[in-house]
């Protein structure tokens, strides 16, 4: 730097050490370490979400072999303390009200500084120049000029006369020129050297300071230009998978089962159009006339040829990561789905069933297929975790799924899960693929088996036993009548892994959902994730619902956490997220509740998941 003094706040340099400006080299989109050793320089580049963003970078080498690097963010001075960096550690900018916002796709700040006129922009200058003219003079001369004179000569001439011919003298005239001298008055121009005032259009010159923020700005445009592509790309395959979603209700799709891999097929062969989910791979095996079973792994479509008997079907269970199933049906029938976006958030009217026992629960995971989910779900109900550890529990997912020999029948939810990351804080957009989920559970009706209903996150760890306490309190177990009640687990406000709202509530937010999409239309629906989207509805609109504050209803990375929190030792706390894998999970189960064991009822499914299951048995048999 030119002077590194102005790093003073930023760096402390040791003798001897260097401090390096990467900013000119960094702004192609990621943020990098510039690290300077005796090696020479190299560059590491790191990440902080989805954010991309350029940096200034800045280095110390102390010693010979250690190296510190320190970032740090906004406005530094390079070399000039005026100068206007895009580096911002906490991408975004504060709204109108003063709350973070998050630059996405459809609300993007650029860098606030100074750029200067624009390119090509000219303007008049005016300069004195000096310059030779030829200025006109009028002068007498004496000229040499050549005078006409007619001079009279005698021509004879012969002219008839009678009979006689006669000759005459006859005068003509002959001109002649004859020089003489003359004054003549002319101009002349003689060189004048003059001083003048000229106006020129000339381009504008933008500071240095200018040029950096002219700089910034394009490339802060070039990734808010990547963003609007990347959100457009999405909602194309979002819609796509939708519809491929619709498609499979209409045409009776049956249940895939899940680490389950079909034999003695008679022919096997790839089809890439199914390649990239099960549900595309059984939509590619209904297309195909020759093929009436499938499997699909790890992103490879499996066609297949099965025996007619369908009793001669040879199943191999404990493949992990396969998904087999029949062909859909080729008769269509119709089936609705909603589009627009207002009737997506008006929910069916709730009926209330208040001789149910107080401190019930129906215990709900939304799951999404073929990923990690389904492991920790199957896991779940293997050791009678999470809402397995329920006497009545719920399974929802977009795609119809047969896991564990029948024993988890999911039910299909007409929504896609796919989730586009923005919005006011970077999260996950996914209101309408809750209220999706809703949507079923109030047209199931299992709600009004129990008091509580508990939605819950595939990698939540959380501990039924621990809940119901906290359902009979009398703050909260008298106070379910009305509008209801549901429980906030983080003081910021209500966050996902773990709802828990009353029958009564979960009546009021069906009866205001419609309100609160009028009311929040444009942030509220657009911007948050179903987490805040429900809890600032039944805030603002909940007509009297209770809003109760669970100090220990959730430890997550987001809220309620300290040193350690991820390792589960604590016995109070009811949920802990995000636990994405199995063995983890199982550690925290296990550090929570040392002497774990499964629940003393028989976990079961709705009366509707049996039938389904029934009905998936002889189908598979």
């Amino acid at each position: 730097l030119p002077n590194s003094d102005s790093m003073a706040d930023y760096l402390e340099v040791a003798p001897g050490c260097v401090i390096s400006d990467a900013s000119d080299d960094l702004l192609e989109g990621r943020r990098a370490l510039l690290i300077a050793g005796d090696g020479g320089v190299e560059f590491r580049y790191c990440t902080q979400r989805r954010r991309f963003y350029g940096a200034l970078l800045s280095t110390t080498i102390l010693g010979c072999s250690a190296i510190a690097v320190i970032c740090r963010g906004s406005t530094l001075g390079v070399g000039r303390s005026t100068e206007q960096l895009w580096f911002n550690p906490a991408p975004g900018f504060t709204g109108q009200d003063g709350k973070h916002v998050a630059d996405t796709w459809d609300h993007f700040q650029l860098p606030q500084c100074d750029e200067g006129p624009p390119y090509g922009a000219m303007h008049p200058v005016s300069t004195q120049v000096t310059k030779e003219i030829s200025e006109p003079v009028g002068v007498d001369v004496e000229k040499t000029v050549s005078v006409p004179v007619d001079v009279p000569i005698q021509v004879p001439v012969q002219q008839q006369v009678g009979d006689a011919t006669v000759t005459v003298m006859q005068t003509q005239y002959r001109r002649e020129y004859h020089e003489e001298k003359q004054w003549v008055h002319e101009t002349q121009y003689k060189p004048k050297t003059i001083t003048v005032w000229e106006t020129q259009q000339v381009p504008f010159l933008k500071t240095e300071e200018q040029e950096t923020c002219a700089r910034h700005k394009r490339k802060a445009q070039a990734v808010h230009d990547g963003m609007i592509k990347d959100h457009w790309d999405f909602v194309h395959w979002r819609d796509g998978v939708r519809e491929l979603h619709r498609w499979q209700e209409e045409h009776d799709c049956p249940a895939q089962l899940v680490n389950v891999d079909f034999m003695n097929a008679s022919a096997t062969w790839n089809d890439p159009s199914g390649n990239p989910s099960g549900a595309h791979c059984q939509q590619s095996c209904t297309n195909n006339p020759a093929c009436n079973g499938f499997s699909w792994y790890n992103k490879m479509c499996y066609h297949k040829v099965l025996p007619k008997n369908k009793s001669s079907f040879g199943i191999h269970r404990g493949c992990i990561g396969v998904y087999s199933g029949l062909r859909c049906s080729q008769t269509q029938k119709e089936k609705k789905w909603i589009f627009d976006e207002k009737a997506k958030h008006t929910l069916p009217v709730v009926k209330v069933e208040d001789s149910v026992p107080d401190s019930s629960m129906l215990c709900i995971e939304l799951m999404v297929p073929y990923n990690y989910e389904v492991d920790l779900v199957i896991n779940q109900n293997l050791h009678g975790y999470s809402i397995f550890g329920c006497e009545n529990w719920v399974v929802y997912s977009s795609q119809k799924l047969n896991m564990q020999r029948g024993r988890i029948m999911t039910r299909m939810i007409r929504s896609s899960q796919w989730a586009e990351i923005g919005g006011q804080w970077d999260t996950a957009l996914n209101t309408d693929i809750f209220m999706a989920m809703w949507r079923q559970v109030i047209e199931d009706g299992d709600y009004l088996k129990s008091h509580w209903l508990v939605k819950v996150d595939p990698d939540t760890v959380w501990f039924p036993h621990r809940l119901l306490p906290i359902l009979k309190r009398p703050d909260i177990a008298n106070r379910t009548h009305g509008a209801g009640t549901y429980l906030n687990n983080c003081q910021d406000g209500l966050h996902g892994p773990i709802e828990i709202l009353s029958q009564r509530a979960l009546r009021t937010f069906s009866k205001q959902s419609a309100p609160c999409f009028d009311a929040m239309n444009g942030w509220g629906n657009w911007q948050w994730g179903e987490d805040a989207w429900m809890d600032q509805c039944l805030l603002s609109h909940g007509g009297g619902i209770r809003r109760i504050y669970v100090g220990n209803l959730l430890a997550e990375d987001h809220c309620n956490k300290w040193d350690g929190w991820d390792t589960c030792y604590s016995k109070d706390i009811i949920a802990f997220h995000p636990f994405k894998d199995v063995h983890k999970f199982d550690t925290c189960v296990h550090n929570s509740e040392p002497h774990w064991q499964k629940p003393h009822f028989k976990p079961h499914p709705p009366h509707e998941g049996k039938k389904e299951e029934k009905h998936e048995r002889s189908r598979h048999k």
